[in-house]
């Protein structure tokens, strides 16, 4: 799982990504930009991994099962705001989701989780 926090006023500015794997929590500042998985070269604590852990349990089951490679719920930058980027990740596929930061625009069973990645990235900052 991959999450950042983007916004339109970011333009090619760096932005932070974090990605738990199963050996641990890791950060980059391009990966938005290159979508390169070897960015991601900085090991976080242990903190950080329970923190991604944690959040990565609670993904809800719309996004797990969805079968699009790409989906945005809400409207992410519509005003002004930027929206989530949560990635997952399995074997040699992924899903890209983008939810908005205005959570009450967001269906009903993706409100918690967008709260959560909103706070998990808070925390990791």
């Amino acid at each position: 799982m991959i999450i950042s926090h983007s916004h339109p006023s970011f333009g090619n500015a760096q932005i932070a990504s974090y990605m738990l794997t199963a050996d641990g929590a890791y950060y980059s500042i391009d990966y938005i930009k290159t979508k390169k998985l070897s960015g991601f070269t900085q090991k976080l604590s242990n903190e950080s991994y329970l923190l991604l852990k944690n959040l990565a349990a609670n993904i809800p089951d719309r996004l797990l099962n969805s079968s699009k490679s790409s989906e945005t719920f809400g409207c992410p930058g519509c005003a002004d705001q930027g929206g989530y980027s949560v990635e997952l990740i399995k074997g040699n596929s992924s899903k890209q989701f983008y939810l908005d930061t205005q959570v009450q625009s967001l269906p009903v069973d993706l409100r918690d989780f967008a709260t959560q990645v909103g706070a998990t990235l808070q925390q990791l900052r």
